[in-house]
């Protein structure tokens, strides 16, 4: 500010106190100006346009002197003297006002311009001031803003129209993807319906079937028992004990006694003697014992009733047998490592019997019916 001061005076030749005195009666008006502006508006500070265009008034009005400029940086051909010129005019307000103000004489870099200009006439040519781009941001026009700060707002970028092509067609297989996956979802649904359907009619008929089978075997389960029942019935009919069997033997009726013609007595006692002589009884021998191998016997019988036979060999085979009383005769054999299915069967055919099965029941009969297995 001082080398500033300093050149106006040498350049002037005004005194330094008249220059002062301009100085502060420019900076009065501006103070009453900037006081009346902040009534109005209610805003301490007005924002500047930085991307508007300002010019410099040529005609003030006569009561006050004002040159209003946006911050620029000087250009070539200009000078800085306008510029620092006004620095000591912010800070000056304390300093003391002169009520006359007088012409002022500012000096100018430029060869061309003239040194000294009146209060009436142009301060300055008209000069439009560019200010200098931002490269990083664009801004909007201002407005005034509140608590002394500047917002600055980006104008909006315009999306391309191939990225929003790009985006659309990324939404629209997006979405045909989704519909692919439900109705994939909905054809396994009804797959799985089909499937179970499937499944639980082949459950039912199953079902039926099992109830159906369990029916028939319960049916065979009860002609079983009724078969066996009358089995039973018929053999208890059929068997007779040996006491029944001596009675029906007495009871026979007998051959009529012939007379007999009397003979000597040498003779009848030659006769009584031959039939008082004992009768040479055979021994009866039924021998068992076990064969080399599991469920083999060696079996022996000498002169052995029929009856005692089959009772002796059903035992080791494991069947009940119910013989018939008129089953009779002896039975002589030897059966070597053989079972004793084998040797009943022997036996039966040795004789010639009738044999018919009914569970674990043998009955055994004097002759074979053909009818009867």
């Amino acid at each position: 500010m001082s080398l500033a001061f300093g050149l106006t005076v040498l350049l002037t030749g005004l005194k330094p106190e008249e220059i002062r005195n301009a100085l502060n009666s420019q900076n009065k008006s501006r103070h009453e100006l900037k006081t009346s502006e902040e009534e109005l508006t209610d805003a301490p500070v007005i924002a500047q346009r930085p991307q508007e265009e300002f010019k410099f008034d040529p005609a003030p009005s006569p009561d006050r002197q004002k040159t209003t400029a946006a911050p620029f940086e000087p250009l070539p051909g200009e000078s800085t003297l306008t510029q620092s010129s006004q620095q000591p005019s912010q800070n000056s307000e304390t300093s003391s006002l002169s009520p006359t103000p007088s012409p002022i004489r500012i000096a100018s870099a430029d060869v061309n311009a003239s040194l000294g200009m009146s209060s009436n006439e142009p301060t300055e040519q008209i000069r439009e001031l560019t200010p200098i781009p931002d490269r990083e941001f664009q801004y909007a026009a201002t407005r005034p803003i509140e608590h002394h700060r500047e917002i600055l707002v980006p104008e909006p970028v315009a999306i391309p129209k191939r990225a929003t092509r790009e985006s659309m067609d990324h939404e629209v297989h997006h979405l045909k993807k989704e519909i692919l996956h439900f109705r994939l979802a909905e054809a396994r649904r009804e797959i799985e319906d089909l499937r179970r359907d499937e499944q639980r009619t082949e459950v039912e008929r199953v079902e039926s079937e099992l109830k159906k089978l369990r029916e028939d075997i319960a049916e065979l389960k009860k002609l079983r028992n009724e078969a066996n029942e009358n089995l039973a019935t018929q053999v208890k009919a059929e068997q007779v004990t040996d006491e029944t069997f001596t009675k029906q033997q007495d009871v026979t009726p007998t051959a009529p006694v012939e007379t007999i013609k009397p003979v000597e007595m040498t003779e009848v006692v030659i006769e009584t003697q031959e039939l008082e002589q004992p009768l040479e009884e055979k021994s009866s021998t039924i021998e068992v014992t076990a064969g080399s191998k599991d469920d083999t016997y060696i079996f022996k019988f000498e002169n052995a009733e029929v009856r005692d036979v089959l009772t002796t060999i059903s035992k080791y085979a494991g069947r009940k047998v119910v013989i018939r009383p008129d089953v009779e005769g002896t039975f002589t054999g030897h059966f070597e490592e053989t079972s004793a299915v084998q040797a009943f069967a022997a036996v039966i055919k040795a004789n010639n019997f009738g044999v018919s099965f009914l569970g674990d029941y043998v009955l055994v009969r004097s002759h074979r019916d053909p009818k009867i297995r």
